[in-house]
């Protein structure tokens, strides 16, 4: 009776990317940056923004923190900056941000709203919200051990700070171009771009944007609860959908380096040398990964 309509988006991203043989060393960068830092951070954000409506202030603190701790690093990396040994840590992470132009001194300017204590972050620093939280979103917070001061201040200001690094990235990057414009990995009918924000098509703000995803079903708590396919609920109905499509995304990792170096038509072995090389220097990723890089190097 579930039944989920297949999203021809998300299930032929691998087929409508461009081949890895036609791809520069700058393209290959770009989408490893895209599906490792900027994807993850979306997702992370509307993770943030759906725990704040259903009042999970742990939830929130954790993912908020991680949306702007991964699209900060795609900042960096978008600027020839390493974000190796920079973590969790926003003092750091904002420091570094200054070196490639994106800077944090401004005051942070609410929007009018009737929310309880929707005021609270008026005119306070950026830099303020960053060190708030650091401290309850911390890994140290992962079991609420610091409680929650949760207004709706905070889903605004954060609202404010990723829109804000969308935006820088969208115009401040290696290519010296736009960053949608110059976009040239999938082959998707084109959509026009209209927001500041967008900075790739194929990426989730700007398809739930568009209205290509179709998400959520019902406004009742339960119909809610119940579409989630948990097995609580014995009754289904036909709207029991949460995504309305199919997510098949494989590892960037393999298919920058293992499928590249398998490709029978790939004679850029050199190129993919330099873009592991880049990899290793610049994305803290975990010793098991590097063993396996290793691996499949070896293998060719």
């Amino acid at each position: 009776m579930y039944n989920c309509a297949t999203s021809a988006h998300l299930c032929g991203l691998l087929g409508n990317m461009k081949s890895l043989h036609e791809m520069d060393i700058e393209e290959r960068k770009s989408d490893l940056i895209t599906r490792l830092f900027i994807t993850p951070a979306d997702m992370d954000y509307l993770t943030a923004r759906w725990a704040f409506h259903n009042a999970m202030p742990a939830i929130f603190y954790w993912s908020a923190a991680q949306s702007l701790e991964k699209v900060l690093k795609a900042a960096l990396l978008y600027g020839n900056q390493s974000t190796k040994g920079l973590g969790h840590n926003f003092a750091k992470l904002t420091k570094h941000a200054k070196q490639v132009g994106l800077h944090f001194n401004e005051k942070i300017a609410l929007p009018d709203t009737t929310g309880l204590r929707s005021n609270q972050w008026q005119n306070s620093s950026e830099i303020e919200f960053f060190d708030y939280l650091a401290y309850y979103g911390s890994p140290n917070n992962r079991y609420g051990v610091y409680g929650a001061n949760f207004t709706s201040a905070d889903l605004h200001s954060l609202d404010l700070l990723y829109h804000k690094v969308r935006t820088f990235l969208k115009s401040n990057n290696f290519y010296s171009q736009d960053l949608y414009e110059r976009n040239s990995l999938y082959s998707f009918d084109p959509m026009p771009c209209t927001k500041t924000w967008m900075i790739g098509q194929e990426l989730l703000l700007e398809s739930l944007y568009y209205e290509k995803f179709k998400v959520g079903q019902s406004v009742e708590l339960k119909k809610t609860f119940s579409t989630m396919n948990f097995s609580f609920f014995d009754e289904r109905t036909e709207e029991e959908k949460t995504f309305g499509g199919i997510l098949f995304s494989g590892s960037p990792l393999l298919v920058h380096f293992k499928k590249a170096r398998d490709e029978k038509n790939t004679s850029d072995n050199n190129m993919i040398d330099e873009l592991e090389d880049w990899v290793r220097t610049n994305i803290q990723i975990s010793s098991q990964d590097k063993k396996i890089m290793t691996k499949w190097k070896k293998k060719h």
